[in-house]
């Protein structure tokens, strides 16, 4: 793995004289042998993989790496925000309901196509109930039974024009 010496925007020219740090040996090195080296020069280490990232990056020498850094997250978070704005607003636009007559949008829910209460589901309520709790079981049976099954359209009202549609739920 070969690597380059970065431009000289990148580099300081004064901390690699204090390191005594060279690119053409840092480059020279396998990575076993950076690794060692690293552990015996963790400044120059540093220095070498934060001008690495510099030049990566595009931030000069004379910038503060953090806060530059910094900066670059936060525009990202604010680019990734303002497309999940975009996106949710689209979904919204593409989820409103449509009425096929007039193009409006305004809706009315007309019908909700439930069932108030099953005396089927309190008969089962009662019995299976009645033997776990005893004689609560017929006063939680009536209960369950207005847990009633929900329909499986919804009726809406076009408030535009009056046309009704029948609408999955």
């Amino acid at each position: 793995m070969a690597q380059q010496t970065p431009a000289i925007e990148y580099r300081s020219l004064e901390t690699e004289e204090r390191l005594n740090f060279n690119w053409d040996e840092y480059n020279a090195m396998s990575i076993w042998e950076s690794g060692k080296w690293g552990f015996k020069n963790p400044e120059a280490s540093k220095y070498a993989l934060d001008t690495l990232k510099r030049e990566r990056l595009g931030i000069t020498a004379d910038t503060d790496l953090k806060q530059a850094v910094a900066e670059i997250k936060e525009e990202k978070q604010a680019e990734r925000e303002i497309k999940q704005q975009e996106h949710e607003a689209k979904l919204q636009e593409q989820n409103k309901l449509t009425c096929k007559k007039c193009g409006g949008h305004e809706f009315q829910l007309a019908g909700d196509n439930s069932k108030k209460y099953s005396f089927g589901k309190s008969v089962a309520g009662s019995v299976g109930l009645g033997v776990m709790t005893g004689g609560l079981g017929f006063i939680a049976g009536g209960a369950v039974g207005f847990a009633g099954k929900k329909g499986k359209k919804n009726t809406f009202v076009c408030l535009n024009c009056g046309k009704t549609m029948e609408i999955k739920k």
